[in-house]
């Protein structure tokens, strides 16, 4: 189901990019007079407020050659640079959330901090934004900036900038939290026992049995396997020239200066 809404996702953003492109460069409205057939761009503003119909557009153009519901070939306006930023917003996040759901986004701590700074710095240009649009300082007679005009869309220029404060000091918020963790992250792979909240379940026998202080001796290790049972040619080959009067060997993990091994005795029953 997941990949399913990250495809639909993709797709959408790709239909919504070739409907703006098609529009501007083919033009979905067509009108013919005189047996000569001319495409015009559609303005999907005009078209969504119900009063381009295709009686109003041929009398308009009949009379005047033109008309308030399309306009010619090739033209770009704001409305179809943020329709076309939302397609492209929609492909390139398609296939970024389904990595990141399935944990194939990876990348270093430089890099993490950097997009986190770049995060905080856009959260940062909303917010001054907004502020700065509700002052009055973005147009040279005091007033708010005329959102219709840049987004094609009838916003009022309150809504925008509540919503430019509002999205503003939720990326800065994310911003700071999501650099407090990098810098919280350690610098190499803790074993699960020394993480916050570890137990001692993740320790083996022999790290159980050892108290703090330093990892288990090769002793340990030769204790916990049992190897002393068996000879081998390790221990062959480390022990000492023995006299009738002597049936041990030199401890070989002391050279015979006394250790627990050997009960400080030197030498390995």
């Amino acid at each position: 189901m997941a990949r399913l809404r990250h495809v639909l996702l993709a797709l959408s953003g790709v239909l919504l990019l070739v409907l703006v492109l098609y529009n501007s460069e083919v033009g979905f409205y067509e009108y013919t007079e005189a047996d000569e057939s001319t495409r015009y761009k559609l303005l999907f503003t005009e078209f969504a407020s119900g009063d381009c119909s295709s009686t109003a557009i041929n009398t308009d153009l009949s009379a005047d050659r033109m008309s308030d519901c399309i306009a010619p070939l090739g033209s770009y306006a704001a409305t179809d640079f943020t329709l076309a930023a939302f397609a492209l917003f929609a492909i390139a996040a398609a296939p970024a959330l389904a990595l990141s759901e399935e944990g194939g986004v990876k990348v270093s701590r430089g890099m993490a901090k950097l997009m986190a700074r770049m995060r905080l710095l856009l959260g940062v240009v909303l917010s001054l934004t907004g502020v700065a649009d509700a002052l009055g300082m973005l147009t040279g007679d005091g007033s708010s900036l005329d959102w219709t005009a840049v987004f094609g869309l009838p916003l009022p220029s309150m809504l925008v900038d509540v919503l430019l404060i509002g999205l503003g000091a939720y990326t800065i918020r994310k911003s700071l939290g999501r650099l407090k963790s990098i810098g919280e992250a350690p610098d190499r792979f803790a074993e699960p026992w020394e993480r916050q909240g570890g137990s001692s379940q993740w320790k083996g026998s022999i790290e159980r049995r050892k108290q703090e202080g330093g990892p288990p001796t090769v002793g340990d290790l030769r204790a916990s396997l049992k190897l002393d049972e068996y000879e081998d040619i390790f221990q062959i080959g480390t022990s000492s020239e023995l006299d009738s009067m002597r049936v041990g060997r030199k401890c070989h993990y002391c050279n015979g200066q006394g250790c627990n091994m050997c009960n400080f005795t030197g030498e390995l029953d």
